[in-house]
């Protein structure tokens, strides 16, 4: 008869962590997906997982898409698919740079200029990366050479925390005119979710957009100024490392779920 009840209170026991695990887990997910789109999704009409993707020479081919490698010249390529770690599935694209190296980035498309687009990526920080000692984009909308990209997503560099900036530019290149719209404190060991609206407006005038959503949170709201009227009249979107060539340490980040398109759904 004590044998029947203790087999009776184990059950119970059972029952219930399956139920409170089944509630945790669905209640994880729910949290998740909010976090990610908290009501934003872009319409797409470009987009990139990495599950089918393979590095070929310079280019990654991804979901029948052949994406520019830009590297260092003197390098190996520092760009690889992972399998160990991913926003979604099963795979991400990882970026990493050994000391003294600048620059492991995908060009990813040309934007032209006066005109909306909606991007949204994630991305991951492992928790070694260390603030940089000099500028250090991971992501930036480039209008072409010799100017600095309008658009910049950078590591804050020289800081004692780990914190990354957004900055901006506008007007004639030579004058290097920058606004930063953003310097707070991101998180390492986590997926970052990012979304954008951008316009860059080569006018010279003041139809140029950014807007920044973080994990769902809006952190830049700007119009105004944005964009060179003496470059290129197209925008090209990159992601990746890029950095002052002479800082003495490595890094690695990964990048999944790059979205691309024209509006949001409503």
């Amino acid at each position: 008869m004590l044998e029947r009840k203790i087999i009776f209170i184990l059950a119970i026991i059972i029952v219930m962590l399956i139920i409170l695990l089944f509630f945790f887990k669905r209640d994880n997910s729910h949290e998740e997906s909010q976090t990610k789109n908290n009501g934003l999704e872009i319409i797409t009409n470009q987009s990139i997982d990495f599950e089918n993707a393979v590095i070929d020479g310079d280019n990654v081919k991804s979901n029948d898409l052949s994406i520019p490698i830009q590297h260092s010249s003197t390098k190996s390529i520092n760009t690889k698919v992972d399998i160990d770690r991913s926003r979604e599935g099963n795979k991400s694209l990882l970026f990493s740079l050994p000391p003294n190296d600048s620059r492991s980035e995908i060009r990813i498309i040309d934007i032209p200029n006066n005109s909306t687009k909606f991007i949204g990526f994630s991305v991951f920080f492992p928790k070694d990366y260390k603030p940089p000692t000099d500028w250090n984009l991971f992501a930036q909308w480039w209008q072409g050479s010799p100017a600095s990209p309008p658009i910049a997503f950078e590591i804050t560099p020289n800081s004692d925390e780990f914190k990354m900036r957004i900055l901006t530019r506008h007007g004639q290149y030579q004058h290097n005119n920058i606004t930063v719209q953003y310097n707070k404190t991101i998180e390492k060991d986590n997926w970052i979710d990012f979304m954008i609206e951008m316009r860059i407006d080569d006018s010279g005038g003041l139809n140029g957009i950014l807007n920044v959503w973080k994990n769902g949170k809006e952190i830049v709201k700007y119009n105004g100024p944005l964009g060179y009227p003496n470059l290129n009249n197209t925008t090209n979107f990159r992601l990746g490392l890029y950095r002052y060539p002479f800082i003495n340490s490595s890094a690695k980040v990964y990048f999944d779920e790059i979205k691309i398109g024209d509006r949001l759904k409503k």
